[in-house]
């Protein structure tokens, strides 16, 4: 028995399966769509570092990736984990900045208006979710609130029972635009 195919459809084959072609690739490799050096959200423009300590600096990349990080004139360099982690301790720095913190791998990410300073936690009360704008003379303080060395990072709230890699949340400059918002305790503290 023979078949003939329809020169006609010759090419219907590949484009139905070109998108099923695709879709295996992507499922069957996925590192090969994920191979960019990434960083969790702390890592990001008008952050602040630790001063006088070491500091880790850590991400994912492709497995057996190279990772260079430099700040302030010091650089460091690490390789992947086969999962993709990776991770560096920045020597100590002083206080100052702000600085450019740069993480190359197969693509750059460069991290801009970095301070080195003081890094304090506040967290665990209710009443550290209490902002500024509730604050008694809250627009006062609000007005005067021109303190750009004072950064903020708020973890955006996700309760979860196990422990987590990652959180989502921003850098805030302290400003009277942006003050209102940021933890009351905190800012005072600050």
């Amino acid at each position: 028995m023979m078949f003939r195919r329809d020169p006609r459809h010759a090419s219907g084959w590949w484009r139905r399966s070109v998108p099923s072609v695709v879709l295996a690739v992507a499922v069957l490799f996925p590192a090969l769509a994920s191979a960019a050096v990434t960083l969790p959200a702390v890592f990001s423009d008008h952050m602040v570092l630790q001063r006088d300590r070491s500091v880790p600096v850590w991400g994912t990349a492709a497995a057996g990736e190279s990772v260079a990080v430099s700040i302030a004139g010091q650089a460091k360099s690490t390789t992947a984990d086969k999962t993709g982690r990776w991770k560096v301790s920045l020597d100590a720095l002083k206080a100052g900045g702000p600085h450019t913190l740069v993480i190359k791998g197969s693509n750059e990410v460069t991290i801009a208006d970095v301070l080195v300073g003081e890094v304090w936690l506040a967290s665990g009360q209710s009443n550290m979710a209490m902002q500024v704008r509730r604050c008694r003379d809250a627009e006062k303080e609000q007005a005067g609130a021109k303190f750009p060395a004072i950064r903020m990072f708020t973890v955006a709230r996700n309760a979860q029972l196990e422990p987590q890699d990652a959180c989502k949340g921003t850098w805030q400059v302290c400003s009277p635009k942006t003050v209102g918002g940021f933890s009351g305790t905190a800012y005072f503290f600050g």
